[in-house]
């Protein structure tokens, strides 16, 4: 199960209330971290940043009723092991990160494909 963070939960109430400008999450990282998943965290934990891996745009759908997907296929250009995702609202390392999910790792190699699904409910 992925974890939303408690940095997601303060930015969206902020949103909502137009504390904050918005900026939406659309954006998918990938990385090779271990550490368990908290809500307290607000980034990966080693988070990729080349090989064709780095932190991409997401294409975003909404489900009826109540759901968001964000999904992007990445397509690796060297061997990596990847661990863990995340989704964030800044394509540059930082910015607030939506959720994160661990997970048992698997390698890729260049040439590989891997896609990313995630599908977030509010009810």
């Amino acid at each position: 199960m992925a974890t939303l963070t408690d940095y997601a939960i303060e930015y969206s109430i902020k949103n909502i209330s137009g504390l904050n400008p918005y900026t939406p999450f659309e954006y998918i990282a990938l990385g090779s971290g271990t550490d368990e998943e908290n809500s307290n965290s607000n980034y990966l934990t080693i988070e990729h940043t080349s090989y064709g891996l780095e932190r991409a745009v997401a294409t975003i759908e909404y489900i009826n009723p109540f759901k968001i997907r964000w999904s992007h296929m990445f397509l690796a250009t060297d061997s990596a092991t990847i661990s863990e995702f995340g989704i964030f609202n800044d394509i540059y390392d930082g910015g607030v990160m939506f959720m994160r999910h661990v997970f048992t790792p698997i390698t890729v190699y260049s040439g590989d494909e891997i896609e990313v699904i995630f599908t977030h409910s509010m009810i």
